[in-house]
């Protein structure tokens, strides 16, 4: 199967790569299972594991010093992140407008103490 181009692949500190891909996709690749050895250990370091990027076309990844990633495994072993913002993110945004265009609607507090009080007594 032919893999979609990536077109950014961000480095994270569990040692895991973000992949944009052409399609719109967002995944995350765990890199940690091939951190072994001489040649893929170099990954271990942080610094060296941002050194991370594109080859020509989006075709693929690549570190510094050669180290890579076949794009079939890039793909088919990472996990979809899901859009965001999520449906649940959207739904506290349009409640928190609903808040702001209507507050009187909305109990206030004046201390982070008081709601939390509030929201204890009725246990």
């Amino acid at each position: 199967m032919l893999q979609p181009a990536i077109v950014k692949a961000e480095p994270v500190r569990d040692s895991s790569l973000i992949l944009l891909y052409e399609t719109g996709e967002r995944k995350k690749f765990d890199v940690s299972p091939y951190i072994k050895g001489s040649w893929f250990g170099k990954l271990a370091d942080f610094s060296y594991f941002s050194t991370v990027h594109l080859l020509p076309n989006g075709s693929g990844i690549e570190w510094a010093d050669g180290q890579d990633i076949a794009p079939h495994e890039l793909y088919e072993n990472s996990e979809e992140i899901p859009d965001i913002p999520n449906a649940e993110t959207i739904a506290a945004f349009a409640e928190s407008e609903e808040m702001l265009e209507h507050p009187e609607k909305y109990k206030r507090y004046n201390s982070f103490s008081e709601a939390l009080d509030d929201i204890l007594k009725d246990e």
